[in-house]
């Protein structure tokens, strides 16, 4: 990933108080995308054996429509862009059917900031962002609004924040400081964060090195307050209504360098990457990862660390590190479920940091749907194997077999297209 209007595909698991003897409710149908990785359907899906569900229509034609996709509020809406078709649509969850389509350009993000209000952030060129503020009202898409975004940016991350969009952005081609817009009814609003490097450098020839930082962005919805986390341990505290700025400082962790690789043949890189996700009770989860150059007698050589998978209190400035070894996690809304390579494990953890298990981790990738973990175990755009894990308990529930693509959408989490 809530939504209460229809069961939405991986939102928290709901705990319910039974009386004696009665049986326990069903778990949630997980919605995804099925299809061969070029062309897509909607569908929903039985949790347990990822096959769609009978007895009522459970699919819809998409097309090339996948990232980036968000949940309206209600979750009875679905907005999906595309990094690869010049239009947006909107799927009705309920009679799973198409009731809306509007053309783009290149889409980078979609958020709601009501029922009705769809925030559609498009890359019109290779220097400029704007925010679209659309009206979907009975089946029909309408732009309400064009606000440019700052000049030559880039979008880093979002968030949701209330009725707003919170959008971190980095300066286009070169390395220099993040800043924070907020669109909201009333427009748009930004504000420089001088002591967070974001952007990146362009190379000049194949040997120059790029410099890069992509930090991370924990949105406190209830408080109305924003965290965005630099690679040096800076925190970036916003306040959204003032868009005033205070600042943080965490202490480094001890790490271990992975073995020196060559860089693939291409440019090196230094700099770092964070992603950040707001999980309550006054507490944000990060890690990610980063990108150093060390010298060896055949020539300079790309090192990388994994930033380690941390748990920060905002209330007393403290750090928990959850695992060392962590660069990548998902947030369900009911667990912290993180990826480490290498070693290469899947851990999961409960939202106060304990753990609930650890374990080796023999698959090709990793996706989370409510209270499962599916791990792919063969090539993901042709049939395969999938594992289904309890995320409650660690065990493999069963083995089932998918025809082709399989990606489940978290309504838990934003998404912004990675095309």
């Amino acid at each position: 990933m809530r939504y209460a209007a229809i069961l939405v595909a991986l939102s928290a698991a709901l705990a319910v108080s039974l009386p004696a003897g009665a049986s326990t409710p069903p778990p949630s149908p997980v919605l995804a995308l099925i299809g061969n990785g070029t062309t897509e359907s909607l569908a929903w899906l039985d949790p347990a054996t990822l096959r769609p569900l009978q007895g009522r229509r459970s699919q819809v034609y998409v097309g090339l429509h996948d990232i980036p996709h968000a949940f309206s509020p209600d979750g009875s809406l679905l907005a999906m862009g595309s990094g690869r078709t010049s239009s947006v649509v909107v799927a009705d969850l309920a009679r799973m059917r198409l009731v809306g389509r509007i053309a783009t350009r290149f889409t980078a993000a979609l958020e709601w900031i009501s029922p009705q209000r769809l925030v559609l952030i498009e890359s019109a060129s290779s220097s400029s962002l704007s925010a679209w503020v659309v009206a979907v009202e009975q089946g029909r898409l309408r732009i309400v609004e064009r606000l440019p975004l700052p000049a030559a940016s880039e979008l880093t991350a979002m968030s949701t924040a209330g009725g707003s969009i919170v959008l971190l952005l980095g300066p286009r081609g070169e390395l220099g400081h993040a800043r924070l817009a907020v669109v909201d009814g009333n427009g748009l609003r930004t504000v420089t964060l001088g002591q967070v490097a974001a952007g990146s450098t362009v190379p000049n020839d194949p040997q120059s090195v790029v410099h890069f930082g992509r930090p991370g962005l924990a949105v406190d919805a209830a408080a109305n307050r924003a965290f965005v986390v630099s690679g040096d341990g800076s925190i970036a505290e916003v306040e959204l209504e003032s868009l005033t700025v205070s600042y943080h400082q965490l202490a480094p962790i001890a790490r271990q360098p992975e073995a020196a690789a060559d860089g693939g043949g291409g440019n090196l890189g230094e700099g770092s990457i964070r992603i950040a996700r707001w999980v309550g009770e006054g507490r944000f989860v990060v890690t990610g990862g980063d990108d150093t150059i060390a010298q060896s007698p055949s020539g300079p050589v790309q090192r990388h660390e994994n930033a380690g998978l941390r748990l920060v209190d905002t209330t007393t400035w403290q750090q928990t590190v959850l695992d060392k070894d962590v660069d990548w996690f998902a947030w369900t809304g009911r667990f912290i479920v993180g990826q480490s390579y290498p070693p290469h494990r899947l851990v999961v953890f409960d939202p106060n940091g304990d753990l609930r298990f650890r374990s080796t981790l023999a698959a090709n990738g990793v996706q989370v749907a409510g209270g499962s973990a599916y791990l792919t175990l063969g090539n993901e755009y042709t049939r395969h194997r999938v594992r289904v894990v309890d995320l409650e308990s660690g065990r493999t529930l069963r083995t089932v077999r998918v025809p082709g693509w399989f990606y489940p959408l978290r309504s838990s989490s934003p998404e912004s297209c990675w095309c």
